[in-house]
């Protein structure tokens, strides 16, 4: 595995340094973001430490089965309904999380 990155700068390790890690070829770095459903579907079943490791440094998680619309009056949950989550954090705490675990997987590896 090898991880490309522009910037000649070191990486951040916390999320605060992440936050104001200058990055000027990546406009979009501080924006919040929402992964949706399938995206994180797949990395709390193929990538569980990257998935966990969002939470633990502050992420959170919204399921959209517990904001129906109001013309859904009939709308009944179902099982299948926990799979509609979307978790909600910043690219760059995205970024940092997604970077510590590759390499520690290539250090373990």
């Amino acid at each position: 595995m090898e991880i490309l990155e522009r910037s000649a700068d070191a990486f951040p390790t916390t999320v605060a340094e992440a936050a104001d890690w200058h990055r000027p070829t990546v406009p979009q770095a501080l924006h919040s973001h929402a992964f949706a459903s399938l995206g994180c579907n797949l990395l709390r079943d193929r990538a569980r430490d990257v998935y966990d490791g969002l939470f633990a440094v502050g992420a959170t998680e919204v399921n959209l089965a517990d904001y129906v619309p109001p013309m859904l009056r009939d709308f009944q949950r179902e099982p299948s309904d926990d799979n509609l989550r979307m978790v909600i954090s910043r690219r760059s705490t995205f970024e940092l999380v997604l970077r510590e675990r590759a390499l520690a997987r290539r250090a373990s590896g």
